[in-house]
């Protein structure tokens, strides 16, 4: 699950190769160029479909096809973007048109001057960063029905809930796990279960967000962006 996003060329027809069939059979729709439904036949439909990824420079005719972010990076940037006026580049569903896309690009030149934008808490292995609070997931981010369990990370830290009653069975800032032990490394709390998760000693911290914690989908709307108001072709997410 994620974002990702594209942006047409302007290759067809002026500049793309003869279609394998006749032109009026072809139809837009969502920024895809797409054999009309009455003329559909898996022959042809192949044919169509081979000769748009060879019919000009852009595969498809796409001019930009970026990899926005996945569903948690996309989460967390939206609970970045809470409270501060920045309107376009909340739109990451639909079409953005090229006139908004370049009002977008001065938002993101906004936006990476910030000096801030709140806080994050994220779960911790030494350096390496396990996962990250989304608030609207209520901090869950592993759901595993075999072991009827939730895990997540919040403020108050890591832990492990009943998937049926929502009661909590453990909870910790630093604990570790191995095998099929979690343990709480401030009280001793231990607890069992047959959970698939990452092993090793971990710690839950909070710290400030920065503009710089997003710049790869930053860099990934900024080349759809400049893309859309060079070609004068709407964004399309996908």
């Amino acid at each position: 699950m994620g974002t990702d996003a594209f942006v047409p060329c302007n290759c067809y027809p002026d500049k793309a190769s003869a279609p394998p069939c006749p032109p009026d059979w072809l139809e837009w729709e969502e920024g895809r160029l797409y054999l009309k439904e009455e003329q559909k036949d898996n022959r042809v439909w192949r044919q169509v479909e081979d000769w748009k990824q060879r019919a000009c420079p852009h595969p498809g005719f796409q001019f930009v096809w970026e990899r926005v972010a996945n569903g948690t990076g996309i989460s967390l940037f939206l609970d970045a973007l809470e409270g501060h006026d920045f309107r376009l580049l909340h739109c990451l569903g639909g079409e953005l048109e090229p006139e908004r896309a370049q009002q977008a690009l001065q938002e993101i030149a906004r936006f990476r001057q910030l000096p801030s934008l709140g806080q994050t808490t994220e779960l911790l292995r030494g350096e390496e960063e396990i996962n990250s609070y989304v608030a609207d997931r209520r901090g869950i981010f592993l759901l595993n029905p075999t072991a009827q369990l939730n895990a997540g990370v919040d403020p108050n830290g890591f832990f492990l809930e009943c998937r049926q009653t929502h009661q909590e069975v453990f909870r910790a800032h630093r604990f570790e796990h191995h095998g099929q032990t979690f343990r709480n490394l401030e009280n001793g709390q231990s607890y069992d279960t047959p959970l698939q998760f990452e092993e090793g000693l971990m710690e839950v911290k909070t710290r400030v967000t920065k503009p710089e914690d997003f710049e790869y989908i930053l860099t990934s709307l900024e080349a759809l962006y400049k893309a859309s108001v060079e070609m004068q072709r709407p964004v399309y997410f996908v």
